[in-house]
């Protein structure tokens, strides 16, 4: 909707604290940069701009959910996605010119989005994936091949509510990208954002999946979100 946009008509926030968001229709991210003085927090901040200009000129992909299905990927991933092409297409732009060199992912499942994350990002990145590995299929045999040679990539096994799996995630901190897409229920990614927001660095970027009302789905990241 326009409100999602609203900030773009208003002047830029002030240089001493930047705080802004977009909408990829299923996908939100935020980043606030506390000292939007240092290049790459300016720089963030124009792409964040850029990104959301970009999607109001797609608005009828924006309210064609079947469009948005029909766009193919921009690349061929060698496990399944649980994603929406032309909502991680979309991301993928804005991942790969950024390149973060510290990403956390709180829910791997089969590994989708990890492979994204190792494919297209920065060659000396540090890769923190958060999951319980018991559904879906176990991939983490085959996470390593992904890599490319000079990143790092930390498989973390565990609920993710558990103070021992949220240390060892946050010891690897701060994360310039954070994705929370694990539990889609109410209390589960309330839960998820309150014990792992404290990981994004200042100027980092925060992700949620599933933020679209979805009543055939038992998908409740949208009521948080609209809080």
């Amino acid at each position: 909707s326009n409100s999602h946009f609203s900030w773009l008509g208003q002047s830029k926030p002030s240089t001493e604290s930047i705080s802004s968001s977009v909408v990829l229709s299923n996908c939100f991210f935020m980043a606030v940069a506390s000292k939007a003085q240092e290049v790459e927090h300016v720089v963030l901040y124009s792409m964040l701009l850029s990104q959301a200009a970009h999607l109001i000129q797609a608005k009828q992909l924006e309210t064609n959910l079947d469009a948005r299905r029909a766009q193919p990927m921009k690349f061929t991933c060698p496990v399944h996605i649980a994603q929406i092409p032309f909502e991680i297409n979309t991301l993928l732009e804005l991942y790969s010119t950024w390149k973060p060199k510290r990403v956390l992912e709180l829910g791997t499942e089969r590994g989708g989005t990890l492979w994204v994350w190792l494919q297209y990002g920065h060659p000396q990145a540090t890769i923190v994936c958060v999951d319980h590995f018991r559904e879906w299929v176990d991939n983490r045999k085959i996470f390593p091949s992904w890599k490319q040679p000079g990143q790092t990539l930390i498989p973390v096994q565990g609920d993710m509510t558990d103070h021992s799996v949220v240390g060892a995630a946050k010891q690897h901190g701060p994360y310039d990208w954070v994705l929370i897409d694990a539990d889609p229920h109410y209390a589960a990614v309330k839960r998820d954002f309150y014990l792992y927001k404290d990981c994004v660095a200042p100027g980092g970027v925060l992700l949620f999946h599933d933020i679209t009302p979805n009543p055939k789905e038992d998908i409740e990241v949208w009521h948080f979100f609209r809080e």
